[in-house]
């Protein structure tokens, strides 16, 4: 039921009053405004009694009186300022992140991050700092943080820690991974971390063309007539070959397609060998033995056939599992999902919505299955 107003004038009032005093107030006139002050700023000071009790701070008197009004809630005790005046005593040192998401582009070659400390500033404060692979990958996409240990000295409240970022020819919308801190309480007693930004994501914005950099100048230029069919669609074929998933399906599928070819071959070989060679053979001795053992010769034509046969259909139904067309549509829904999402507001105004829908789904399709997957065939 706070007017939005004055939630505007006071958080502007904050900046030049002591927070900490105000919330060590709150929490004797109005807890549940307490807990929701703490959303805006995680406590790090505890209240120690003032030799000064009957001092009366107006401009503070004013915020308080702002906040929570000039009448007691029901329920509570008016306390008077002069028991609730105290001054604050820093006991706690809180390390965080700077934000809990760092942008920077492939070929900027590195980023910086920037680590925080608030709180008690006059002590030695140990953290690690390591990273998680997300879309990007360590040692391809970026070199990896294992580790890092980042000491604060005594006043210092803020380090920053450079992130080599390796460029590749590859295109990928947006590649992502992930850094979070960590901490030894017995090496720093009194040290916290942040309870949301002891972790944050780091965005790798492609600067690359699609499907690879090959034909980039006439691309960018929009002379897509002058770039050769087929050479284009190579280079399609390189960029779905690329991804591991596809890759390993891919020489799945080619190896199921080959023992195809010799099913073929060992079919046609017995078929001659039966028919002309043993049944219509012009040597009587091999006529006789024919005709003495016909049954073993055909049923072991036949068991062979029925044999292949049987492993073909098992691997043509493991083939469903390769996720060869899934993953290439997946691969590119995603990345133009991603692209899509970090557009300026005023670059989606030109964009048509429903070519949009029309990208993310049966185009797509189209290009996938008229396109990698036909080179299967």
């Amino acid at each position: 039921s706070f007017p939005k107003e004055d939630l505007v004038s006071l958080l502007a009032e904050l900046g030049q009053v002591d927070f900490d005093w105000v919330m060590t107030t709150a929490v004797r006139d109005k807890p549940i405004m307490y807990d929701w002050m703490r959303k805006i700023r995680r406590p790090t000071r505890k209240p120690q009694a003032s030799n000064n009790g009957t001092e009366v701070d107006t401009q503070r008197a004013g915020l308080v009186d702002k906040l929570f009004g000039s009448t007691t809630p029901k329920g509570y005790r008016e306390v008077p300022m002069s028991e609730t005046k105290t001054e604050v005593t820093v006991t706690d040192t809180n390390v965080q992140f700077s934000t809990h998401m760092y942008y920077c582009k492939e070929d900027d070659g590195h980023i910086l991050v920037d680590i925080i400390r608030t709180g008690q500033k006059n002590c030695i404060s140990r953290v690690k700092c390591a990273s998680n692979n997300g879309t990007a990958q360590a040692g391809v996409n970026y070199e990896a943080v294992e580790d890092i240990n980042i000491e604060f000295q005594p006043h210092d409240h803020h380090k920053e820690i450079s992130i080599p970022i390796m460029p590749d020819n590859a295109w990928h919308a947006i590649l992502e991974f992930a850094l979070h801190l960590s901490i030894d309480n017995i090496d720093s007693p009194g040290c916290h971390l942040d309870e949301h930004l002891y972790k944050a994501r780091i965005k790798i914005m492609d600067s690359s063309i699609f499907p690879s950099e090959k034909y980039s100048n006439e691309i960018r230029v929009n002379r897509v007539e002058d770039i050769p069919v087929w050479g284009l669609l190579w280079e399609f074929y390189k960029m779905n070959y690329s991804n591991p998933v596809v890759r390993c399906g891919t020489i799945k599928s080619v190896l199921v397609d080959m023992l195809h070819n010799l099913n073929f071959l060992l079919e046609l070989f017995l078929r001659v060998v039966l028919i002309d060679y043993l049944l219509f053979s012009h040597v009587e001795k091999v006529k006789e033995e024919v005709t003495a053992h016909s049954e073993m010769y055909v049923g072991a034509f036949i068991a062979v056939l029925l044999v292949c046969q049987a492993v073909l259909h098992i691997l043509d139904y493991q083939k469903i599992g390769f996720k060869i067309g899934s993953t290439s549509r997946n691969y590119l829904q995603e990345n133009l999902l991603r692209r899509y999402l970090n557009l300026t507001e005023e670059k989606r105004s030109t964009l048509d919505p429903g070519d949009v829908i029309m990208a993310f789904t049966s185009m797509t399709d189209e290009v996938i299955s008229n396109g990698y997957m036909n080179l299967l065939k």
